[in-house]
């Protein structure tokens, strides 16, 4: 009898353990941090895109960003009877050949959510609205979690080759 006894102890402290360390390991488990633009730019190994600043683009060229209010979250738009869903429209200072020759061959996007998560399904299209030359990136999925967006392919002239801006 007092062998069970033991084996009911060894199995309780046992089975004790076993919960202690599931607690421990769920408490550490917990829900992620949000990222900021900084943070994600360092650990993507990207600059952290400024605003007024003239980005030099391959194959040659370059073009820069207004101001904040430049890159915007559209859920659905029309250009030129092309209806465009999940955009985020970023209008620049470029020329309207020297940034489709980079859109064609050079460029990539990246968004990011608060998260860091990234989606990379993105169809590109640019636009001359008269006033600015758009770069409008279409995601396949639904942009309201969009924080952020990687430009890739600038030339290597720039201090970084990919830039993060941060929609707001």
């Amino acid at each position: 009898m007092e062998k069970t006894g033991r084996e009911m102890k060894k199995r309780l402290l046992l089975l004790g353990a076993i919960l202690g360390l599931m607690l421990v390991l769920t408490a550490c488990g917990g829900e992620k941090e949000p990222v900021t633009l900084e943070s994600l730019a360092e650990d993507q190994g990207v600059g952290v895109g400024e605003f007024q600043k003239s980005y030099a683009l391959q194959p040659s060229g370059g073009f820069s960003i207004p101001d904040q209010a430049s890159i915007s979250k559209q859920a659905e738009m029309t250009v030129h009877e092309n209806n465009l869903k999940n955009v985020v429209a970023i209008k620049t200072v470029s020329g309207f050949e020297v940034m489709n020759d980079f859109m064609n061959d050079y460029a990539s996007f990246t968004f990011y959510d608060a998260y860091g998560n990234a989606d990379s399904g993105i169809s590109t299209y640019i636009w001359d609205d008269g006033e600015f030359i758009e770069i409008l990136l279409e995601g396949a999925n639904p942009i309201d979690n969009v924080r952020y967006v990687e430009i890739r392919g600038l030339s290597d002239h720039n201090a970084n080759t990919s830039v993060l801006y941060e929609i707001k």
